[in-house]
């Protein structure tokens, strides 16, 4: 299963004719899209699946919500895919953005709750080297930027400012990203290419999954 050049070439003109009388007139071209993006997207579950266990997926929409926005056009132009492992014994999710001049790949923790922050940073403090070394693993880093997403500009309540890890600790999110070009989106082996992408994180991933498994006392919840 690949992306078809006509789904690439109809985000692209979507983006330079971004209104609804467009978007009417082209109505046709984008359920065939929508269409290639959903198989596609069905491919890449399969795939995942042989060595995950994916629990849901689902595609953005591509309209806008532009009740609170400046900028009121009325469509994303792009094909947007997420993965869900499954909890609670799995964490982590996988976010794929089908754009028109890259096909960007964010993968990890986009928003925890507040009960698996506070877990999170409770394993930072007291085991920051070892966390440090799996979101700094070489490996890791052949693949993906180093950790990102949004932090705090101080210190989390409870903690130092002089903390060893505090720029580990003022994390709110804990995401990795690449992308991928048009010509490697439009590649007969792009869903592979995606797969060992999405599955260069897993080591971060089980990680994670094995200190969501446990309380602030080592305590294994499940």
């Amino acid at each position: 299963m690949r992306i078809n050049p006509e789904t690439i070439a109809f985000i692209t003109d979507l983006a330079a004719n971004n209104d609804r009388d467009w978007f009417a007139a082209h109505r046709s071209r984008y359920d065939e899209a929508l269409e290639n993006v959903k198989a596609f997207g069905e491919s890449l579950v399969s795939r995942m699946n042989r060595a995950d266990d994916i629990e849901r997926h689902r595609h953005y929409r591509i309209y806008r919500d532009v009740r609170f926005s400046k900028d009121k056009t009325p469509y994303n132009p792009r094909f947007g895919i997420s993965l869900m492992r499954r909890k609670p014994h799995l964490r982590g999710s996988y976010f794929v953005d089908i754009e028109p001049a890259q096909t960007r790949v964010v993968v990890g923790f986009w928003g925890p709750n507040s009960a698996d922050l506070a877990l999170i940073r409770d394993h930072i403090d007291h085991e920051g080297d070892r966390f440090r070394e799996v979101v700094e693993n070489p490996e890791l880093k052949l693949v993906y930027d180093r950790l990102s997403g949004d932090a705090l500009k101080t210190a989390p309540r409870g903690y130092r400012q002089d903390h060893p890890h505090i720029d580990l600790l003022r994390h709110k999110q804990f995401l990795f990203r690449t992308s991928f070009t048009p010509a490697e989106t439009l590649a007969p082996a792009f869903l592979e290419d995606l797969v060992f992408a999405l599955s260069a994180i897993r080591p971060f991933f089980d990680h994670m999954s094995d200190v969501l498994a446990h309380d602030e006392n080592g305590v294994r919840l499940y």
